[in-house]
């Protein structure tokens, strides 16, 4: 994921950087939602990753409700 445009990164970090496999026809993350993302990943000294996955997986109908979960704690 390309979180934002930096016209000069930190050459010291190359090695960091990926190749991008694919582009997807997705709509853009709002920045209000990258913003709350850096927010708790800072809050909770998460990383920013973990914390994006999280925020997508809340969104993926295919994962287990809450309320499925709360059901077998009963």
């Amino acid at each position: 994921m390309v979180w934002a445009e930096n016209a000069n990164p930190d050459p010291r970090l190359h090695n960091r950087l990926k190749d991008v496999g694919e582009e997807l026809d997705v709509p853009p993350l709002k920045q209000e939602l990258r913003s709350l993302v850096d927010w708790v990943a800072n809050y909770t000294l998460s990383s920013r990753g973990m914390v994006l996955r999280m925020t997508l997986w809340m969104g993926d109908i295919s994962a287990p409700s809450a309320a499925a979960g709360w059901a077998c704690a009963w």
